[in-house]
């Protein structure tokens, strides 16, 4: 059940709230947080309300944002959370953005709480008509990882393109380990090509 508001701002921001109540009936074990913890039994009910809060500015602008809080309760416990975006947009060269999420658990059937982040940096680059540079950076500590995506195109002919993407993996399970071992075990490295060209016959 849900009771929402939204508004449209003269400067074309947007501006909504909801409060949501919440029943789950569990079919199967589930963990509410993510984290690999404690699992709640299959064939329990839960019933919870939250709200909810978002707000995002003028998409026409070169600097824009958006910011989406949450706090109440969550299954048989308490979460509070903040998601969102940042974006720089400089024209013709390019943007840089940030996607952001962090959540916090108090849960009563765990020992201590739980939280999760999520950040990931992107920059695209326009170098010139025919060439440009995407990389993305993201840290996710749900998966203890962290992750590079680095891709070149190249635009040689019209609908036709050469790619290079480079992508790194890492195990960042830094919070955990006493050694404060950070970014010293690679999950996985690539370099991949890629050719597409259009014929028109």
């Amino acid at each position: 059940i849900t009771l929402s508001y939204e508004a449209e701002l003269s400067n074309n921001a947007r501006l909504s709230g909801r409060i949501e109540n919440n029943y789950i009936y569990l079919i199967n074990d589930f963990d509410p947080t993510g984290t690999d913890s404690e699992e709640l039994l299959a064939e329990t009910a839960y019933n919870f309300t939250n709200l909810r809060l978002s707000f995002r500015s003028n998409q026409q602008k070169d600097f824009n944002f958006s910011v989406n809080p949450t706090i109440g309760q969550y299954f048989n416990g308490f979460r509070t959370g903040v998601q969102g975006n940042l974006n720089f947009r400089y024209q013709p060269f390019g943007q840089l953005s940030v996607n952001y999420a962090y959540n916090y658990f108090k849960m009563p059937y765990l020992k201590s709480s739980r939280q999760t982040i999520l950040i990931g940096p992107r920059l695209d680059l326009t170098l010139s008509k025919s060439i440009f540079i995407t990389t993305v950076l993201q840290y996710n500590s749900q998966i203890e990882n962290m992750n590079l995506n680095a891709r070149l195109q190249w635009r040689f002919a019209p609908v036709s393109d050469f790619f290079l993407v480079y992508t790194d993996n890492y195990f960042t399970d830094f919070m955990n380990d006493p050694t404060n071992r950070f970014l010293t075990e690679i999950r996985n490295r690539s370099i991949v090509a890629k050719l597409t060209y259009w014929l028109n016959i």
